[in-house]
Protein backbone atom coordinates (compact mmCIF):
# COMPACT_ATOMS: atom_id res chain seq x y z
CA UNK A 1 0.00 0.00 0.00
CA UNK A 2 3.23 2.32 0.08
CA UNK A 3 1.89 3.39 3.60
CA UNK A 4 3.77 4.16 6.73
CA UNK A 5 3.32 0.86 8.97
CA UNK A 6 4.24 3.34 12.02
CA UNK A 7 1.82 4.48 14.31
CA UNK A 8 2.66 8.37 13.55
CA UNK A 9 3.67 8.17 10.34
CA UNK A 10 7.61 8.44 11.08
CA UNK A 11 10.12 7.32 13.27
CA UNK A 12 12.45 8.28 15.56
CA UNK A 13 16.13 9.06 15.11
CA UNK A 14 18.64 6.73 17.43
CA UNK A 15 22.03 5.39 17.53
CA UNK A 16 25.02 6.63 16.63
CA UNK A 17 23.74 9.30 14.59
CA UNK A 18 22.48 11.52 17.69
CA UNK A 19 25.76 11.11 19.55
CA UNK A 20 27.27 14.22 18.15
CA UNK A 21 24.13 16.38 19.17
CA UNK A 22 23.99 14.32 22.37
CA UNK A 23 27.16 15.05 23.84
CA UNK A 24 26.69 18.98 22.57
CA UNK A 25 23.59 18.67 24.75
CA UNK A 26 24.98 17.05 27.74
CA UNK A 27 27.58 20.23 27.85
CA UNK A 28 24.90 22.94 27.41
CA UNK A 29 22.81 21.45 30.24
CA UNK A 30 26.23 20.93 32.54
CA UNK A 31 26.69 24.73 31.87
CA UNK A 32 23.32 25.69 33.06
CA UNK A 33 23.09 22.95 36.21
CA UNK A 34 24.88 21.17 38.61
CA UNK A 35 21.99 18.54 38.52
CA UNK A 36 23.11 14.86 37.81
CA UNK A 37 22.85 14.31 34.28
CA UNK A 38 22.64 10.75 32.43
CA UNK A 39 24.14 10.93 29.40
CA UNK A 40 22.03 9.44 26.53
CA UNK A 41 22.40 9.15 22.79
CA UNK A 42 24.21 6.59 20.46
CA UNK A 43 26.69 5.41 22.84
CA UNK A 44 28.51 2.33 20.84
CA UNK A 45 31.83 2.55 22.33
CA UNK A 46 33.89 3.36 25.49
CA UNK A 47 34.52 6.71 23.43
CA UNK A 48 31.40 7.00 23.19
CA UNK A 49 30.97 6.44 26.72
CA UNK A 50 33.99 8.97 27.96
CA UNK A 51 33.07 11.90 25.53
CA UNK A 52 29.20 12.01 27.12
CA UNK A 53 31.71 12.03 30.51
CA UNK A 54 33.51 14.70 29.66
CA UNK A 55 30.86 16.83 28.42
CA UNK A 56 29.25 16.46 31.74
CA UNK A 57 27.54 13.21 32.13
CA UNK A 58 27.55 11.42 35.48
CA UNK A 59 26.55 8.88 34.30
CA UNK A 60 25.93 6.96 30.43
CA UNK A 61 23.25 4.75 29.32
CA UNK A 62 23.49 1.87 26.52
CA UNK A 63 20.28 1.96 24.14
CA UNK A 64 20.61 1.12 20.70
CA UNK A 65 24.05 -0.80 20.65
CA UNK A 66 22.10 -3.36 23.04
CA UNK A 67 20.20 -4.34 19.76
CA UNK A 68 23.37 -5.04 17.76
CA UNK A 69 25.08 -6.90 20.98
CA UNK A 70 23.30 -8.19 23.80
CA UNK A 71 26.20 -7.71 25.48
CA UNK A 72 27.04 -3.95 24.46
CA UNK A 73 27.14 -2.36 28.18
CA UNK A 74 29.87 -5.12 29.21
CA UNK A 75 32.09 -4.32 26.57
CA UNK A 76 31.46 -0.80 26.89
CA UNK A 77 32.11 -0.45 30.61
CA UNK A 78 35.25 -2.68 29.64
CA UNK A 79 36.56 -0.45 26.76
CA UNK A 80 36.55 2.97 29.27
CA UNK A 81 39.50 2.38 31.41
CA UNK A 82 41.39 1.80 28.01
CA UNK A 83 39.88 5.03 26.55
CA UNK A 84 40.71 6.90 29.61
CA UNK A 85 44.15 5.81 29.73
CA UNK A 86 44.90 6.47 25.43
CA UNK A 87 43.97 10.04 26.20
CA UNK A 88 45.54 9.95 29.61
CA UNK A 89 42.50 10.93 31.44
CA UNK A 90 41.62 10.20 35.00
CA UNK A 91 38.04 9.86 36.21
Amino acid sequence: TRKPRLAHGTGGLSGQAIHPLAVYMVHQVRQASSLPIVGVGGVFTGKDAVELMLAGANAVQVGAATFHDPAACAHIAAEIPTTLAKYNLTW
